[in-house]
């Protein structure tokens, strides 16, 4: 029965590194998932131009944003969908209804003030457009979601 000889120390060292060298590899793949993601610089301005329009209660006028932005409203709609994956008025929309579902929720605020402070024209249009989006008529959803205190 032959006992095996102990690593020499160059070979706990090769194998010390390439298990420092495979955790750090593997932190910096962790770290690039956990980053915001890389869009083009006209798609982060336009997700700001569409949060204050909400803000606001004003509708998104891509044209007039393209042009400021020094692009045509084409361009702009094919870079956006290209980085999002729907285009700016859609991505505005789910993000109007969104931003109301919130507010059902959490304000005393009648359907129809929700509606005209979020730019809708009226309530009849935003509920045909929040039961598209959302399945449930705004006012069932406030009840069958909303917390009693």
């Amino acid at each position: 029965m032959r006992l095996e000889a102990k690593p020499g120390r160059r070979w706990v060292s090769a194998c010390f590194t390439k298990t420092l060298l495979l955790l750090a590899t593997q932190y910096r793949l962790t770290q690039e998932a956990v980053r915001a993601p890389v869009f083009p610089a006209i798609v982060w301005t336009t997700l700001g131009e569409i949060d204050r329009r909400i803000a606001a209660g004003t509708a998104l006028d891509l044209a007039a944003h393209a042009q400021r932005l020094a692009c045509t409203r084409d361009h702009l709609g094919r870079v956006f969908k290209d980085a999002i994956g729907i285009g700016p008025m859609a991505f505005f929309q789910r993000r109007r209804i969104h931003f109301a579902c919130r507010q059902i929720l959490s304000s005393p605020h009648s359907l129809s003030e929700i509606a005209y402070g979020l730019g809708f024209a009226d309530e009849a249009h935003f509920s045909r457009i929040f039961q598209r989006e959302i399945g449930l008529a705004p006012g069932q959803y406030r009840k069958k979601f909303a917390v009693s205190v």
